[in-house]
């Protein structure tokens, strides 16, 4: 359950917010929306579709933490066991009030999370000083999130570039094991055969709008798949001391429209 309520100085004055991550939330995730601005590094420790949200009929840029595992590979006891983290993890148990509902009216102010595990009046950084003025680790905090709400106009923009070229394409991730094959679904990407054979003044808009770099990136992610075959190998061999499942190889191909 989640409990937002405005963050202000004279009710919250003593919370604190502690460095470790909320475990059990954390180890059920198997996605995270992302920004697009987080791809480069993003990519550079997870795989990056994009995933589409059914009720809403939108388009989300999200990396990917585990395919036929049940949890999160990347958060253990131990933390967080990625080189990156991204900011939609980072900024728990924060948001803003635009994020929470169209309608609340203030906006652009900070709510926090009250049934996070995170928030404690004991260990960890302070928000407020005693007279109530915010501390740098809670202006820092803000700046993030600020930067994220601009980052979320500057991706869908990417996406609806992507949809406008109609490159936008659903793709099959086939993991083979000595038992068979299993077909992970449900993930988009770029269909690059369409963008091979784009006119050139398509191509031209693609550098122009800054969206080609961008896909270059999130092909260049997909190197990660190894890296999350690779984990959830080793998981099943911890747990079971069996090769049965083991993933022996993997392929991914663009359902052409």
């Amino acid at each position: 359950m989640t409990d937002f309520t405005l963050l202000n100085g004279e009710d919250h004055r003593d919370l604190k917010l502690q460095d470790n991550l909320p475990y059990d939330a954390m180890k059920s995730l198997k996605n995270c929306q992302i920004i697009v601005d987080e791809i480069f590094l993003a990519g550079s420790s997870f795989p990056v579709f994009f995933i589409k949200d059914v009720e809403k009929g939108q388009f989300l840029l999200s990396v990917i933490f585990a395919f036929q595992n049940d949890g999160n590979l990347f958060v253990g006891q131990d933390g967080w066991n990625a080189p990156y983290m991204p900011l939609n993890i980072k900024r728990q148990p924060l948001a803003l009030g635009m994020e929470l509902a169209a309608d609340v009216l203030q906006p652009h102010d900070i709510y926090i999370d009250l049934d996070s595990e995170l928030v404690s009046s004991v260990a960890g950084s302070r928000l407020f000083h005693e007279d109530g003025s915010e501390t740098v680790f809670l202006k820092d905090k803000k700046r993030s999130l600020g930067g994220m709400v601009q980052g979320e106009e500057k991706t869908q923009s990417f996406i609806d570039s992507i949809l406008k070229y109609d490159l936008m394409s659903p793709l099959t991730i086939t993991l083979s094991t000595a038992e068979g094959d299993r077909l992970i679904k449900g993930i988009y990407g770029i269909d690059h055969v369409k963008m091979k054979y784009m006119d050139p003044k398509s191509y031209l808009g693609l550098i122009d709008e800054g969206v080609l770099d961008n896909i270059i990136m999130m092909k260049a992610s997909y190197a990660q798949i190894g890296r999350l075959i690779w984990m959830e190998n080793k998981k099943l061999w911890l747990e079971n001391k069996k090769s049965a499942g083991k993933i022996i190889n993997y392929s991914i191909s663009c359902n052409q429209n």
